[in-house]
């Protein structure tokens, strides 16, 4: 399967990356860092991102990524990057 592009905004970064990256990972090739720091398994997350295009390619929203996002952010296609 040939690589995906992923842009961020923000930073002006775009790159290619492998079918199957967590955007985590792309983040931190990137040098693209959250702080502080967050992980699946804290309580607390500094990793929101909204989904411009090419929502479709990402992983679906996973029970425990729900619990942490209110419907507002579901509808305006935020998700967590240590989830997707």
């Amino acid at each position: 399967m040939a690589d995906a592009i992923i842009r961020f905004e923000r930073e002006s970064i775009e790159g290619a990356v492998a079918p199957g990256s967590s955007i985590s990972a792309v983040m931190r090739r990137f040098g693209i860092r959250t702080l502080p720091a967050c992980s699946e398994a804290g309580t607390e997350h500094h990793c929101e991102f909204t989904v411009i295009s090419g929502a479709e390619h990402l992983s679906e929203i996973s029970s425990s990524e729900m619990e942490h996002m209110s419907d507002d952010m579901r509808n305006r296609l935020v998700r967590l990057a240590c989830f997707a």
